[in-house]
């Protein structure tokens, strides 16, 4: 009996200790300190960061973007590179630091889309990472500074400062994390950003209809929305508005918006939405586009990588039922679907969690129709 009293002890021990290493985490929040001066500032939850092993420290990365409406005049470099625009940092980072991913040069760096060959998404990137191994000690309810800096005074809207937690599907890492070497996890919890997204995108078709194209999208969470551009393209990188669709006030989770392209271009049209807040921050939508002059069928995959739900913009020149075929590098099938292509164009969801990582190959067949691609599942 003594040595089950004494193993239930030990069990509640490990529990207890178990527990309070998760609620140890650093609370970070994005400060407006005035003046356009911004701080991040992490704020320990739980008793630990002061003892062994809770104060040993590891990597540290803090992605965050401005929108480019918001950066007037416009920084007078081009990125990726240190921005004189951003001044009076101040940072925890440590040793040799503060570095950045994009090109290993020292100090702060931004960049936008477009430098990876991506459609310009409306923002400015900035980003840093480093080590904290020289913070010490912090108590419970004790912060730290873990990066302040200061925006130009044209700058008007510092409050549109963005933690990013997300990776963006580009060849550097996006999503801001804070090593704790003692716990071997990342203990960083944003608890209060700046800038909180007035929109959520759940979905954006465009199909064909007769001469015409058919745009649809479904929203939720609007915060602050004045109302949706709608941005057609003829090679996915210069974009015109083509009409504006008002924000509907009806006081409903989700949302239906719908618009009719009457005019739309002989060849191939791209498509994608910008959502304009009463603020003037923007975000977009995923691209979509419809093809005019062609007989075969055209494929988009999105997004590449892709790490759990593969997207694919169809567009069909006829309505055919159709098998989806994704076999490995050896041959194997290892995800076949059947599904009903309509003429003009759908998109269709591919579940593909499961598989290991690595490269695949994707087949769609319909009637006398054929499209084969690759894809890489990270």
């Amino acid at each position: 009996m003594k040595r089950i009293i004494k193993n239930i002890s030990i069990l509640a021990v490990l529990m207890l200790t178990f527990q309070q290493q998760q609620a140890q985490m650093l609370d970070v929040s994005v400060v407006n300190a005035g003046a356009n001066k911004i701080q991040f500032i992490g704020t320990a939850t739980a008793p630990g960061f002061d003892t062994d092993p809770g104060n040993a420290w590891g990597p540290m990365n803090i992605t965050w973007r401005i929108p480019k409406s918001a950066t007037v005049p416009a920084p007078t470099v081009t990125p990726p590179a240190i921005t004189p625009e951003v001044t009076a940092e101040a940072t925890a980072f440590t040793g040799a630091e503060p570095r950045d991913l994009v090109n290993a040069g020292l100090d702060l760096t931004m960049f936008d889309l477009t430098f990876f060959g991506m459609p310009d998404d409306g923002y400015w990137y900035f980003q840093v990472t480093g080590t904290m191994e020289n913070v010490q000690n912090i108590s419970t309810g004790g912060t730290v500074l873990l990066y302040e800096f200061s925006l130009p005074a044209g700058w008007v809207c510092p409050s549109c400062v963005e933690i990013l937690l997300t990776d963006l599907g580009l060849p550097i890492g996006t999503a801001s994390f804070i090593d704790n070497g003692g716990l071997g996890r990342n203990v960083l919890n944003l608890v209060t950003n700046m800038a909180p997204l007035p929109v959520r995108f759940i979905s954006f078709e465009a199909a064909r209809s007769g001469d015409d194209v058919k745009l649809a999208w479904k929203v939720a969470e609007e915060v602050n929305v004045s109302g949706y551009h709608v941005e057609r393209s003829a090679d996915g990188r210069i974009w015109n508005t083509i009409s504006f669709v008002p924000f509907n006030p009806a006081p409903t989770a989700e949302k239906l918006y719908t618009l009719i392209d009457r005019d739309p271009l002989g060849t191939i049209n791209y498509y994608r939405i910008r959502q304009q807040d009463l603020d003037g921050r923007v975000k977009y939508s995923d691209v979509r586009f419809v093809r005019f002059n062609s007989e075969n069928m055209e494929v988009r995959l999105y997004p590449v990588p892709v790490t759990s739900v593969l997207k694919l913009n169809i567009q069909s020149p006829a309505n055919i039922a159709a098998v989806i075929r994704v076999t490995n590098m050896l041959g194997n099938t290892v995800h076949q679907s059947r599904t009903q292509l309509v003429k003009g164009g759908q998109t269709e969801d591919l579940n593909l969690v499961l598989l290991p990582a690595g490269t695949y190959y994707i087949e769609i067949r319909g009637g006398e129709y054929r499209w084969s691609g690759k894809f890489i599942k990270k």
